[in-house]
């Protein structure tokens, strides 16, 4: 069982996540039926070492 650290996103529906380089997963956005985020946050997996790191990803962006 992996070691995580670091600080998980809030919990969310209707989210996107993609892997990146076969060892992140990237998660935008989502809902928490109260409100929308506009964030991104990471996982950075390592099988081999076994520890995994959330962090999250700052944005600076307007939405139209």
């Amino acid at each position: 069982r992996p070691l995580i650290e670091g600080k998980p996103p809030r919990a969310r529906t209707y989210h996107s996540s993609s892997t990146v380089d076969n060892n992140t997963i990237v998660t935008f956005g989502g809902s928490d039926d109260f409100k929308c985020f506009n964030d991104v946050h990471c996982l950075r997996c390592n099988s081999r070492a076994l520890n995994w790191e959330w962090f999250q990803v700052l944005t600076s962006s307007e939405l139209c």
